[in-house]
């Protein structure tokens, strides 16, 4: 007998939900049981399963024609695009779904249209999947994956955590790459220019770079004042 069949349906069933979730902006529990073939009971404690993990959120509550009734509409978070795109590896086709479903959830899908109607489409999409794999994913893989990690941190907080993520990472490293050493420069403004050209015309995009780069600026005084104290106290110490 498989010991690990039970886990397996578990885990496939979660996997299930949440890549309907993943190309769609919403779904009831009636609607989850029709497009998964599941009895509505397994489907409601497998979505209680996916809330735990931060990975899904109730949206809201719906009025029905039965009076006094109300249906739970729940979405996928944050956390769980992120998840989506690390477990699922979607395919070009699916990733604009996915982009186009879900555009307040960050910056690179935001500017999903504007990225492919300036001709940068697959560009941003291999940039977007190596900033996942290579980092959001190692951030988020060990949180998720062990269930006694599931309530370790209140699901609002780690929203906003992965948000910053998939922004930092994925838009930030990934896709402006504005380099800081001097060595770099002169290479990566002649490969990044006409990059660079195009996004700065986009308000949004341009004050988010600003933003960021006076966020560094400050973060790397911070630190170079502390190392300055740091030698000053170590300066100070009688031999």
């Amino acid at each position: 007998m498989d010991m690990l069949k039970p886990r397996k349906k578990w885990l496939n069933t979660l996997n299930r939900i949440l890549d309907f979730f993943a190309l769609e902006k919403e779904a009831t529990l009636e609607l989850l049981a029709e497009k998964t073939g599941k009895n509505y009971s397994t489907i409601l404690r497998r979505v209680n399963d996916l809330e735990k993990t931060g990975l899904i959120q109730l949206n809201r509550m719906e009025q029905t024609e039965s009076k006094g009734k109300e249906k739970k509409i729940y979405k996928i978070t944050r956390r769980g695009l992120i998840y989506s795109l690390m477990i699922f590896r979607k395919t070009p086709e699916k990733i604009d779904e996915m982009a186009k479903s879900h555009t307040d959830a960050f910056l690179t899908f935001e500017k999903w249209n504007f990225f492919e109607k300036n001709g940068y489409h697959d560009f941003i999409l291999n940039r977007l999947m190596t900033g996942v794999i290579e980092d959001a994913a190692a951030y988020l893989h060990m949180e998720i994956v062990t269930p006694k990690n599931w309530e370790r941190r209140p699901f609002t907080e780690t929203d906003e955590i992965h948000k910053k993520i998939i922004d930092d990472y994925v838009f930030g490293v990934y896709l402006l790459n504005i380099p800081y050493k001097n060595e770099k420069i002169e290479f990566e403004r002649e490969k990044m220019a006409p990059f660079w050209k195009t996004i700065k015309t986009d308000r949004r995009i341009s004050d988010w770079v600003q933003l960021q780069l006076e966020g560094d600026k400050i973060r790397v005084k911070g630190e170079l004042e502390a190392i300055e104290e740091g030698i000053k106290i170590w300066d100070s110490i009688a031999k």
